[in-house]
C-alpha cells in the first residue's frame, strides 16, 4: 500500500527512534493504551500505575484528538472512559495523576458542575469532551507513559508510522518525492505501508495521520505545520 503525504514547512534535522510496546500507540513523547475492562477510576489508575504509567493527561488539542480517534479505534465506539484528573484533595483545583501542569482544559458545556458534591474524577466522551464524575462509576480507561528515545543523526526527516495496535503496520525506508505542483516550504514523501487494515478507511488513516503528526512535533517541528494525506494506493497481495 503506497502513501503520499505532505508536510508543510519541513526543514532537515535529527530523528528520534522510538519504539512503543505492542499493545500501545505513539503521540508525541508519550505511548497511549486503552484498556476495554470497565473499571472504577481508583482501580484504573493503579492498572496504569502497574504498567509503568498512569492515567492519560491531557496538554493540547491535538493530543485529546488522537486520544478520541484512539478510543474509537479500540472499543468502536466513542465510549465514556477515564482520564486521569481528579479534585479529590481540593474541590474545584483538578491535577493530573502524572504530576503534569493542567495547562490544557475541555470540559463540557457546564462541567464540572460536582453534581450530588460527589464527582472527583474525570471522563470523557461526555458526549464529546469531559465531565466530572462520581469516581466509582466503571469505564474503560486510557494509560500513558513515556517513551525511551534514542537519536539518530539524519539529513531528512524519516517518513516511519509508528507501531501501534489500533493501526498495526510495517513501514519500509520512504523516498522523498520532488513536488512540482505543490509551493514552496512543501515535502511530499513516499510511504510504503503494509497493514492488515484497510487505511483508507477513516477511522484508520486519521489515527495513522495523528501518530505521525505527534512523532514530528516531539522531533521539533513547530505545531502549526499541515499534515495531509494525497492519496492511498492498495496493492492486491
Amino acid at each position: 500500500m503506497l502513501i503520499f503525504l505532505i508536510f508543510s514547512g519541513l526543514c532537515a534535522l535529527p530523528f528520534t527512534l522510538s519504539q512503543c510496546q505492542n499493545g500501545w500507540s505513539q503521540f508525541g513523547s508519550r505511548c497511549f493504551s486503552v484498556f476495554t475492562t470497565s473499571a472504577n477510576w481508583l482501580a484504573s489508575e493503579q492498572n496504569c500505575v502497574n504498567m509503568g504509567g498512569h492515567l492519560a493527561s491531557v496538554h493540547s488539542s491535538e493530543e485529546y484528538t488522537f486520544i478520541r480517534a484512539l478510543v474509537l479505534n479500540v472499543t468502536s465506539s466513542n465510549s465514556r472512559t477515564w482520564l486521569g484528573a481528579t479534585d479529590a484533595v481540593q474541590e474545584g483545583v483538578w491535577v493530573w495523576t502524572d504530576g503534569s501542569a493542567f495547562d490544557y482544559i475541555n470540559w463540557s458545556t457546564g462541567q464540572p458542575d460536582n453534581a450530588g458534591s460527589a464527582e472527583n474524577c474525570m471522563e470523557m466522551n461526555f458526549p464529546v469532551n469531559w465531565n466530572d464524575v462520581t469516581c466509582n462509576s466503571l469505564f474503560p480507561s486510557v494509560c500513558a507513559k513515556t517513551i525511551t528515545t534514542t537519536t539518530v543523526p539524519s539529513t531528512t526527516v524519516p517518513s516511519t508510522a509508528v507501531p501501534s495496535t489500533a493501526v498495526p503496520l510495517t513501514t519500509v525506508p520512504s523516498t522523498t518525492v520532488p513536488s512540482t505542483t505543490e509551493p514552496g516550504n512543501v515535502m511530499v514523501l513516499r510511504l510504503k505501508v503494509i497493514s492488515n487494515k484497510d487505511l483508507a478507511a477513516s477511522n484508520s488513516s486519521q489515527l495513522l495521520l495523528q501518530q505521525l503528526k505527534g512523532k514530528l512535533i516531539d522531533e521539533g517541528l513547530p505545531n502549526n505545520f499541515t499534515l495531509r494525506l494525497r492519496s492511498i494506493n492498495k496493492k492486491s497481495p
